[in-house]
């Protein structure tokens, strides 16, 4: 059960890592003028964004309340056994997203906007973004699925991981929310193309959405796994 526990965990925290992504398309998408406009001048597409932006914080700080002391635990395990392994995965993430910042200038360079080559400069961006991301998360996951993880402090990253998980379905909520009141308020600006990489704005937050979903469902389903694991866990020692 103890094993259960700590993949349930695991998953939950890659479909955070899923989620982010998401979020950041809507981040990006949102940052436009004309958005802006629309969230000041309407009250339910400002509230749904302010929403979103409430519940990514909270998540955030959610995963780092519960996450944080898993890590620090791995490093002190791995300098203690003297096994570099969970280290070296751990310094992946990091190396991992500095090669991206290190890549965006050069993309800027050889891709200018307006060139006609600048669709393909944007691809080249978002499948390194996701590539980094899942090469991050894995890493990660990897460290913690090697190392000795104690019953006590995963049942610690459980309350975080219940908080994380509802902020998920609040930022879901709110983002669908949001798309109903931008076809109310803007429906040219809805149905234009000022989506991600000048693609359909509806396109774009369906495919934001369902991405949210995917990962809040997937989160619930862990967690629902997680809480059967820890009450069996504790009937055991009772």
């Amino acid at each position: 059960m103890l094993s259960i526990l700590r993949r349930s965990l695991l998953t939950i925290f890659c479909a955070y890592g899923g989620f982010i992504l998401a979020g950041m398309g809507f981040q990006k998408m949102t940052e436009y003028a004309d958005f802006q406009e629309v969230a000041r001048t309407h009250s339910l597409v400002g509230f749904s964004f302010n929403l979103v932006v409430i519940g990514s914080v909270v998540a955030l700080l959610a995963v780092v309340a519960g996450g944080l002391p898993i890590v620090v635990t791995v490093i002190k395990s791995a300098l203690v056994r003297r096994r570099l392994t969970p280290l070296f995965a751990l310094a992946i993430p990091v190396l991992a997203f500095g090669t991206f910042f290190g890549i965006l200038p050069l993309l800027k360079a050889v891709f200018h906007p307006g060139d006609q080559h600048v669709l393909l400069g944007r691809g080249l961006f978002l499948g390194t973004l996701l590539t980094t991301a899942i090469i991050s998360v894995g890493s990660i996951c990897f460290a913690v699925a090697r190392s000795e993880i104690s019953e006590k402090l995963l049942r610690f990253a459980l309350p975080p991981s219940i908080l994380a998980t509802l902020s998920m379905a609040l930022m879901s909520v709110s983002t669908f929310i949001w798309g109903l009141g931008l076809q109310e308020s803007a429906p040219k600006l809805f149905t234009g193309n000022d989506g991600i990489v000048g693609s359909s704005t509806l396109g774009t937050w369906l495919g934001i959405v369902i991405a949210m979903a995917l990962a809040t469902t997937l989160a619930v389903i862990s967690l629902i796994r997680a809480l059967s694991a820890r009450v069996t866990l504790y009937k055991a020692t009772a």
